[in-house]
């Protein structure tokens, strides 16, 4: 059974990146049939190498503790659990490589389209950001919006990156930290969910209670962010 963390991961961000993908073509190719078929089988490669990727994290997460053999038999039920969900996510991204990839021309795209399209997604973004900033600091377990925050957070920077410049500098020094902590706070919040769910498991106790700490003494080191301010990428 799935548990609410992990609803969050695998319900709203595939949710969300299929929109950001979508939103980057021309509206006459994201109308096409082709382009919904190729989204579709692009969100079930996202969802399936995602929990493949979750297991990676608590992996990596618990194997920096010491072993002992009840811990060790947790371990290889994890790693069983991982190869099954491996293959599907082969089987998922073998299926994505035999679609039909949207093409994209230059008599497709105009400047003034690109640059009204970019300076939209850029305000929507930092909207976002902005608008869940005071959810995450009111409530440090408010793992959806910090979760939605860390992905926003992404693609701002990933934009920022694109038309990098002196003006946007510290803006991709600010997001790169927010990342770092967002990220941490989360594989935190997704080890702790999956560990507290295996039942009794006295073995993992020290490990649950450190990875709690350390996930607390982060958030309160984020909890101290500024909203961002407004800003053009463009010249």
């Amino acid at each position: 059974m799935r548990t609410s963390k992990e609803d969050v991961r695998t319900s709203a961000s595939p949710c969300s990146e299929r929109g950001s993908a979508s939103s980057y073509f021309p509206k006459k190719i994201r109308k096409a049939k082709a382009t919904r078929t190729f989204l579709t089988s692009l969100d079930e490669s996202s969802k399936a190498n995602a929990t493949v990727r979750d297991l990676d994290i608590i992996l990596s997460k618990i194997s920096t503790y010491k072993h002992d053999p009840n811990m060790e038999e947790r371990i290889s039920g994890i790693k069983e659990t991982r190869e099954s969900n491996l293959q599907a996510a082969r089987r998922q991204t073998n299926t994505l490589q035999k679609e039909h990839i949207p093409r994209i021309t230059e008599k497709d795209l105009s400047v003034p389209k690109l640059q009204k399209r970019l300076n939209k997604t850029t305000n929507q973004l930092i909207a976002a950001i902005n608008g869940r900033l005071p959810m995450v600091l009111k409530d440090s377990n408010n793992f959806r919006d910090l979760h939605l925050l860390r992905i926003d957070c992404r693609r701002l920077r990933y934009l920022a990156e694109l038309f990098r410049s002196k003006k946007t500098a510290r803006l991709l020094l600010r997001l790169r930290s927010w990342q770092s902590q967002l990220g941490f706070i989360h594989d935190s919040d997704l080890t702790i969910d999956y560990l507290r769910n295996l039942g009794d498991a006295p073995e993992m106790q020290p490990i649950l209670n450190d990875l709690v700490t350390q996930r607390r003494q982060r958030y309160e080191k984020f909890s101290s962010v500024k909203q961002i301010s407004p800003v053009s990428f463009l010249p």
